[in-house]
């Protein structure tokens, strides 16, 4: 035991030497899958990523790290600008897979950050979410052609630059796009958007250029476009734009709104807060009226655009079909009404115009066929009592056999110009009585223009 014992002293030093030797050997391979994950492969960058890289600032650093751990990049907005400032080119290549960093599936998530210079996302392809909210632009922005796997969203930024170029035209969004509490200086453009799902422009948000059409045209949208709460300093144009609904609440539009040819399965909400210059409504289709008091704001946008027939019929129609032949009416009616103004501004077309004026007053334009019968009615009494007395009639032929007259058959039978009563045969207004032979020859043509029209509104024939 004590020989052993006298080994093992013997070779404590060695022993010692091989733990040494272990255990720097061990530090070092844990260094180096350290540095194998936190940096990146540099080897693989361009040059000027590399460079780029080399040269973070402080903020950028912590923007990285934060992106490397799938983790918020929250900056305080009480520090320095410098303090918060981030180059826009850092954020394309972090975005776009240049550092050879892969991105958390938490996403990227920026806030309260000044990124400075033109951004320039063409083309990229994001697998994650995206988060710039309380941000800063200063400069172009540009996501055109960019496709994002996940949601992406501006909440609560602005774009500061009124001279800045911000294009997001044929942006794929695989999720909602948010643009709450935003406000844009510059001069945004969102046609062809493809969203799958919503896209929110509400809480406040503001597009200041005066002169700019901001313009969704022709855009794709698998959910509900959202505008509440939004101001627009120029234009608004949703010509050509696809969605399964449309809300417009509390927005104001200064200058013009358009929505030509638009395909919305479901209207929401129509509430423009004030009159805007110019309404394009021609070839909107729908398929619901969902929102309380939505036809009512359609109605009134239709009062406001260009005429276009089309659009009354479709209203009209979806009111019919949904039982609500009242609206239906209404809608109608001021769709003809409109038209007689059109009428009324050209000569030659005054003959029509003059018609149409009949035909409201009389039947509704076929919508109110009764009216025909109280103004059929009023006649027959008001010739009763124009013809009420015997002494002011006399017999066509003298020496015919005298009938009992009567002021009542007599005024009906004078206004139905297709049936024989046998009494506007047989009397008439003495020779004498000028006023009795002149007012008898009117009554006879307002029959003539009552009955036909009366038959043909109850018909069918006049719709």
């Amino acid at each position: 035991m004590i020989q052993e014992l006298k080994a093992l002293f013997l070779f404590r030093p060695v022993i010692v030497l091989c733990l040494i030797q272990i255990g720097i050997a061990s530090g070092f391979a844990r260094q180096t899958v350290a540095n194998h994950v936190e940096k990146p492969a540099e080897n693989k960058m361009a040059p000027d990523t590399l460079k780029l890289l080399r040269s973070l600032q402080k903020s950028e650093s912590t923007v990285l790290e934060q992106a490397r751990k799938g983790e918020a990049a929250v900056f305080d907005a009480r520090l320095e600008p410098a303090n918060r400032t981030v180059r826009a080119e850092f954020i394309e290549k972090l975005l776009a897979g240049d550092f050879e960093i892969p991105l958390s599936r938490h996403g990227f998530i920026i806030t309260n950050a000044l990124i400075h210079g033109p951004l320039n996302l063409r083309s990229a392809q994001v697998p994650v979410e995206a988060r710039f909210t309380e941000c800063q632009f200063d400069d172009d922005v540009d996501f055109s052609s960019s496709q994002f796997s996940a949601p992406v969203v501006f909440d609560g930024s602005k774009f500061t630059n009124e001279n800045a170029r911000l294009n997001f035209n044929s942006m794929t969004v695989d999720g909602p796009l948010s643009f709450r509490h935003v406000e844009f200086a510059g001069k945004p453009e969102f046609y062809h958007l493809k969203i799958k799902s919503d896209l929110f422009a509400t809480d406040d948000i503001r597009f200041n250029n005066k002169d700019w059409v901001v313009a969704f045209d022709q855009s794709q949208v698998g959910g509900k476009f959202f505008f509440q709460d939004a101001a627009f300093a120029g234009s608004l144009s949703l010509a050509d734009i696809t969605a399964k609904g449309l809300t417009l609440k509390s927005v104001t539009v200064q200058k013009g709104l358009d929505l030509r040819n638009a395909h919305i399965q479901t209207v929401i909400d129509l509430e423009i807060t004030q009159p805007v210059g110019s309404i394009a409504l021609e070839g909107l289709t729908y398929g619901d009226l969902s929102g309380t008091g939505v036809g009512d704001q359609l109605r009134d946008l239709l009062d406001m655009a260009p005429f276009s027939a089309q659009s009354y019929s479709q209203l009209d129609d979806y009111y019919r079909l949904h039982g609500y032949p009242e609206q239906a009416n209404d809608v109608f009616i001021g769709m003809k009404k409109r038209e007689r103004l059109i009428l009324r501004q050209h000569l030659f077309l005054i003959p029509a115009y003059v018609a149409s004026l009949v035909l409201d007053g009389v039947v509704g334009y076929g919508r109110a066929p009764q009216r025909a019968l109280y103004i059929s009615i009023c006649v027959v009494l008001l010739g009763s009592l124009v013809f009420r007395r015997n002494r002011d009639v006399v017999l066509q032929k003298p020496g015919e056999t005298s009938e009992i007259y009567s002021p009542l058959w007599y005024s009906l039978d004078l206004l139905t110009p297709f049936i024989d009563l046998h009494a506007a045969s047989v009397w008439m207004p003495r020779p004498d009585w000028r006023f009795g032979r002149n007012y008898a020859r009117i009554h006879r043509i307002i029959g003539w223009i009552l009955v036909p029209i009366g038959i043909a509104a109850i018909t069918g024939i006049i719709k």
